[in-house]
């Protein structure tokens, strides 16, 4: 995505860049989860 340069009140590269910081502490939070799990399954 490129900025237009126009100054606009919610810029699009500024609400990629929240979702995108979301996102990421999202799957931060998944991933200290399933560290905790185990998965071998039943024997």
């Amino acid at each position: 995505m490129d900025c237009c340069g126009s100054g606009c009140p919610v810029c699009v590269m500024d609400a990629y860049d929240d979702a995108l910081a979301t996102y990421r502490e999202a799957l931060a939070a998944w991933e200290q989860r399933q560290s905790g799990r185990d998965c071998s399954g039943p024997d």
